[in-house]
């Protein structure tokens, strides 16, 4: 089927031929701006029509949009959030104020724009990005906030001017692309920063933090740091502090890194108060709605209301050990059920040894080129249970227990579905 087309269900035809990076890899990607400049510019320039703040980083980026978003929601802002890779939908990726995109509203796009996009070969993330563009400068969003979708320098995001951009972690991740080295990978990621235009950065390695410090100095551009004692995560609840004094505590389920994580919309926040205001009130009920607002995050996601099974996307290093200081502090390593499936580019010896400590593993293999084959997961496991969801009702096996699902986000498709054979999930 090509352009034009006369259902959305058409267009997710055509779209799921583009090939995609999550199964094919570099291939599948365009690490240049030419084609993507050139692109907007004949849609119009619509990524010059709204206001917007810029996040990347290794970790993190993905919930402090989601944070961000539905603290700006809260407070009476047309909101405009685009995320990727999208977990079930690729509509997954274009909200405005928490919803999915108005898939009729997408019928214009591609009818117009489709048969250029084809003619050009653009990537499947170049094409959702224009897209997203296009989207909300036609619904007029008050601010768009937009996630870096890989390293940021040459990212078909970063042809945006924002408000402010962040970079919220440094990780060795995606090497082949991005580089081996701490250098190399805060290099690409600091190309997001702009001319006079401030940046929020996390808590980053030494060595990163000095580059940024650098670019933005030859940028103008002022940096905001989150100091570690700013923020505390203690039974469910986070608290933002100056010193002893609180500022604000909120209720929040979820990992301690996300006091990081929401310290940095905090600040995020009160820099572009004079712009956008948000007082008090608005910002916690922003941070503690947002688990009702973005229910399929992979982000330490729970499953089912009546199971403590939980999805949590750690695909390299850095989240890992995230992920493992969590499930360590809910209960012992013997008492969870881990459930591991990797990309075979993501599968390191540090990855897999901090999963030592954890006795009931099970690998399964995903339908996907990239995906690492059982004889290689199990070349990093060999203590692991090989198991295809694909094949058998695991259900029962792992209902009264601690379950993690994890090691690629590609792997939340493969478990949903899983999950709804079972006939459980209402």
């Amino acid at each position: 089927m090509k352009p034009p087309f006369d259902t959305i269900q058409k267009v997710e035809q055509w779209l799921s031929r583009v090939p995609m990076f999550s199964t094919s890899g570099r291939s599948a990607a365009n690490f240049n701006l030419e084609r993507m400049v050139l692109l907007l510019s004949n849609m119009g320039n619509p990524h010059q029509k709204f206001r917007s703040v810029h996040v990347g980083g290794t970790n993190g980026k993905g919930t402090v949009c989601r944070m961000l978003a539905s603290v700006y929601q809260a407070a009476g802002y047309k909101t405009g959030l685009y995320t990727s890779p999208h977990l079930i939908s690729v509509w997954e990726r274009f909200k405005i104020v928490g919803y999915e995109a108005d898939l009729s509203k997408f019928l214009p796009f591609f009818n117009r724009y489709g048969s250029y996009l084809e003619k050009e070969g653009c990537t499947f993330f170049e094409i959702t990005t224009a897209a997203a563009f296009w989207y909300f400068a036609e619904e007029n969003v008050d601010i768009a906030i937009v996630e870096v979708g890989l390293g940021g320098r040459l990212d078909a995001t970063n042809v945006i001017v924002p408000e402010l951009s962040a970079i919220t972690s440094i990780g060795l991740d995606h090497t082949e692309i991005l580089g081996n080295s701490i250098e190399s990978v805060t290099f690409e990621k600091a190309g997001i920063i702009k001319e006079n235009r401030p940046v929020v950065i996390g808590n980053l390695p030494k060595l990163a933090e000095n580059i940024i410090y650098d670019k933005a100095k030859k940028k103008h551009a002022e940096v905001l740091k989150v100091d570690p004692d700013f923020f505390d995560y203690e039974q469910r609840s986070i608290t933002l502090k100056s010193g002893a004094a609180s500022i604000i505590e909120f209720d929040f389920i979820g990992k301690e890194i996300d006091a990081l994580n929401a310290a940095m919309v905090f600040i995020i926040v009160n820099r572009l108060k004079e712009k956008y205001p948000v007082d008090e009130n608005r910002f916690v009920e922003g941070m503690e709605t947002y688990p009702l607002k973005f229910t399929k995050t992979a982000a330490f996601e729970k499953l089912l209301p009546n199971c403590t099974w939980y999805f949590d996307g750690a695909h390299n290093e850095e989240a890992t050990s995230h992920l493992v200081y969590h499930l360590k502090s809910i209960a012992p390593p013997e008492k969870w059920s881990v459930v591991l499936s990797y990309m075979q580019d993501k599968l390191t010896d540090h990855i897999a040894g901090q999963w030592s400590d954890f006795d009931k593993i099970f690998l399964h293999e995903m339908q996907s080129e990239r995906a690492a084959s059982m004889e290689r997961m199990r070349h990093y496991f060999s203590g692991g249970t090989p198991l295809n969801l694909h094949e058998k009702n695991y259900f029962h096996q792992f209902e009264t227990e601690l379950v993690i699902f994890s090691g690629s986000f590609y792997f939340y498709h493969e478990v949903s579905k899983w999950l709804g054979a079972t006939n459980t999930t209402g």
